[in-house]
């Protein structure tokens, strides 16, 4: 029992291990500052260092409040800075990654959880996404906990499944697809029948209480955004961003550029090996004979978020990662099988023989990180942006830019996007010249008209990467 135990623990600190290492590589070297995670934070950086949570309607806490309120103490505390906002996800995908571990162990033995923490661990994408300053490490840390909750034997455990599944709303509100399969948890309980009248009251007050809390707590935090920024909140939060992304139409015409589809092309063009067993490892789930509820709960966690993100044209791989965590279980269910199913008589053997795929799964995806960083030797212009605006301390009171390299500078920022114009930013009354204009022209949508605005009333400074960066001396019109 002892050695048992020693192995465990042994297991469960190398895979954190060495998720920590992946992620510190992906962190320091292979990862350059992304769109995402300036938008995630640049509220948090207006409210910490001047008192408001938007200088120019570039209202992200309306779509994630406790994101910002997340990063408000720690940015206090310790500065705005992408990198913190990278160890805070860091921090919540180790302790996904440990909460996983015990759940599945706790549910289908060590051999799993050991071949199901693995084979996502070593996945790039996983890593890559759960590492930068988004939302999905603190959003899985939620789900995995809530899973948890609703999988208690104990009723009152199961019936403050809404907490964590609220807080996972209040992160992500695309999050809402989570709750069938959670409904499925707290009703079928080991497989216990709810035809009887008591058991199916019982039930029903679960629900209740499951969903009357969870929307509840979680409308809290978006009231409180609400309160705090109520037309920009209405304008940025609803109108901006979450109308139209059900436009079929759109969808159709543009499946090769949208789409989950489009998007699920992709995991399998950067990620073939995970995505050929992960297949296997999904076939052997339906065609298993006896499923249990945590099987089936499973493929209902799967075939709900495909179906939830099926008809949206707006999709990210950040969308569906999470379904790594079904998937992996699935896999090392697949390859465990296949080994018993050759019947071999030493178990050290059979060790050696699921070891094998594993292996070459952990050469494709870590060898083609390391790959990308020692061969490809990536560019991170938006890093050596955000720098050299921190270093040359240059004299202007507004900078407009992209998020990502606005964090760590403590000027006050306004956002060049593909919804807010150059021009539309250069109206605003908190706009004092000259001013530092920086456009990005890759990896983002833009107007044409803010380059030909720049190009006639700008002076070029410089460029990096494709970040360009102009001064405005005076407002248009100016001689």
């Amino acid at each position: 029992m002892c050695l048992n135990r020693n192995r465990q623990y042994f297991i469960f600190f190398t895979l954190l291990v060495f998720a920590l290492i992946f992620h510190l590589v992906g962190c320091f070297y292979l990862y350059d500052f992304e769109n995402d995670e300036g938008g995630w934070l640049i509220n948090a950086k207006n409210y910490v260092l001047f008192g408001r949570y938007t200088l120019e309607g570039a209202y992200y806490t309306a779509l994630s409040p406790l994101n910002t309120f997340l990063h408000i103490p720690l940015f206090r505390i310790f500065g705005p800075s992408i990198f913190l906002g990278r160890y805070v996800s860091i921090t919540f995908a180790l302790l996904t990654l440990a909460l996983f571990f015990r759940l599945v162990k706790n549910k289908y033995g060590l051999a799993v959880s050991g071949l199901a923490c693995a084979t996502i661990i070593v996945n790039g994408l996983y890593n890559k996404i759960t590492t930068l300053a988004v939302l999905e490490s603190k959003l899985h840390f939620l789900l995995i906990l809530s899973v948890c909750f609703c999988l208690s034997p104990k009723r009152w455990v199961r019936n403050c499944a809404f907490l964590p599944f609220a807080l996972a709303l209040a992160f992500k509100p695309s999050a809402i697809y989570f709750i069938f399969p959670l409904i499925y948890a707290i009703v079928y309980q080991d497989n216990e029948s709810v035809i009887a009248k008591w058991v199916f009251r019982i039930r029903l007050i679960d629900i209740l209480l499951f969903l009357g809390g969870t929307f509840i707590i979680s409308g809290v935090f978006f009231y409180a955004a609400y309160l705090c920024e109520p037309d920009n909140f209405l304008y940025w939060g609803l109108k901006a961003h979450l109308s139209g992304r059900m436009d079929i139409r759109y969808l159709l015409m543009n499946s090769a550029q949208v789409g989950l589809v489009c998007k699920l092309i992709y995991f399998i063009w950067r990620s073939p090996v995970s995505s050929l067993f992960f297949s296997l490892g999904f076939i052997f789930a339906l065609k298993k004979q006896e499923k249990t509820v945590i099987d089936k709960f499973l493929l209902i966690w799967i075939f709900t978020e495909l179906i939830f993100f099926l008809f949206q044209f707006y999709v990210s791989v950040n969308y569906f990662i999470d379904l790594l965590f079904p998937l992996s279980v699935f896999f090392a269910q697949f390859i465990i099988s296949s080994v018993r199913s050759l019947r071999i008589d030493r178990l050290r053997r059979g060790y050696l023989l699921a070891v094998i795929p594993v292996s070459i799964l952990v050469f494709s995806e870590v060898g083609s990180s390391l790959y990308y960083f020692l061969a490809i030797k990536p560019e991170r212009p938006a890093i050596k942006s955000s720098q050299w605006l921190k270093q040359e301390k240059l004299p202007y009171e507004l900078i407009l830019s992209p998020a990502q390299i606005a964090i760590d500078i403590p000027v006050k920022t306004m956002i060049t996007s593909n919804i807010l114009r150059v021009s539309e930013l250069l109206e605003k009354k908190e706009v004092s010249f000259p001013l530092l204009c920086v456009m990005q022209s890759q990896a983002a949508n833009y107007y044409p008209e803010d380059y030909i605005l720049l190009k006639d009333k700008g002076r070029f400074i410089k460029t990096i990467g494709y970040f360009w960066f102009y001064e405005i001396p005076g407002p248009m019109g100016a001689g």
